[in-house]
């Protein structure tokens, strides 16, 4: 299994069907671009979230 830590701020975690969709914005300090990543729910145990990130209701009862 695995975990997931969201580290970047202002992340967004949303469920769509059977994954996980973390959208990170863009940084304009660093210059990196906006991109999201995807995460087959089954294969996440855990969730870490280190700052300021934003995990919707349906993805929340998902991990529950």
């Amino acid at each position: 299994m695995t975990t997931l830590y969201l580290t970047e701020p202002y992340s967004t975690v949303r469920k769509d069907g059977d994954t996980l969709v973390v959208q990170i914005p863009e940084n304009k300090e660093t210059g990196a671009e906006k991109r999201s990543v995807r995460v087959p729910l089954m294969k996440v145990e855990q969730v870490v979230v280190m700052g300021d990130s934003t995990v919707t209701t349906p993805a929340l009862l998902a991990l529950l």
